[in-house]
């Protein structure tokens, strides 16, 4: 199963939130995801905020294929 690394976002002004799924970076399992957050951390928020200004703030986490599937549908649903 592949496992991805998600930003999960608060923006200015919102009391839900936002989930960035990298779909560029697919991991084989959750360690190595885990490891690639602990090594590029600092690199990943820096581009997380530069990307998006108004993020009040973030926690990276690693998912499997699955949960971001589900993840993508929720955001889609609240947009509707």
């Amino acid at each position: 199963m592949s496992w991805y690394l998600v930003a999960v976002v608060m923006f200015a002004g919102s009391i839900v939130p936002d989930f960035k799924i990298n779909t560029a970076v697919k991991f084989h399992n959750e360690t190595s995801c885990t490891e690639y957050v602990n090594l590029y951390e600092d690199q990943l928020r820096d581009g997380l905020y530069r990307a998006f200004s108004t993020i009040e703030s973030s926690e990276l986490i690693c998912v499997d294929q699955k949960t971001a599937e589900r993840m993508q549908g929720e955001m889609i649903r609240r947009t509707k």
